[in-house]
């Protein structure tokens, strides 16, 4: 729904590090040597979580948006959202301020960041056998990405459930599976 927020914001103040290091583990029948451990054998990386035998899988939930001026939350600068009543978008901003905390408190919100105006990019692509480097955006687009948030659930269908909670007037959330290397989702 918005940017991530400095100051006061629960990722702002790292509770991502409230989670335990994971156990990393040279796994060849996987094939992810030197991959973190996903497999319940190696325990939990959630605090307090004394037996999860689920297959936990990073999502990275991504904020496409076009606010303008440029800024965050993006839903501040998209007449969509600034067209609601002042009190229903002081609710909106409470009731997500209040879901981050949740998913924080409860492990499955990694971190994540609101992005700079696309016009300030820089993009690089391999031209004539080096790279060339030229201005942004990538593209002409009515929306550019925004921001980025990465969560950690035990299915798909948890990851759905988040990102449909991150969608707000004026944005467009895109939910994708992250890839372990090697190519498979995880």
């Amino acid at each position: 729904m918005h940017g991530v927020a400095r100051g006061g914001h629960p990722l702002a103040e790292g509770a991502h590090a409230r989670r335990q290091p994971l156990r990393m583990v040279e796994d060849q029948q996987l094939g992810h040597p030197g991959s973190v451990c996903r497999i319940p054998e190696c325990g939990s990386d959630v605090p307090g979580d004394t037996h999860r035998e689920e297959h936990l899988v990073k999502y990275v939930i991504l904020i496409h948006s076009n606010p303008r001026p440029w800024g965050h939350p993006t839903a501040d600068y998209v007449p969509e959202f600034q067209a609601l009543p002042k009190e229903e978008r002081a609710a909106m901003h409470a009731d997500f301020e209040r879901r981050l905390g949740e998913l924080s408190e409860h492990g499955e919100l990694l971190g994540g960041e609101a992005l700079g105006d696309a016009a300030s990019a820089r993009l690089y692509r391999w031209t004539d056998g080096e790279p060339l480097a030229t201005d942004g955006p990538y593209s002409e687009a009515k929306e550019h990405l925004a921001g980025f948030f990465l969560i950690d659930v035990e299915s798909q269908e948890r990851a759905e459930e988040i990102a449909s909670q991150f969608a707000s007037p004026g944005d467009t959330v895109e939910l994708r599976a992250t890839m372990w290397p090697g190519g498979d989702e995880g």
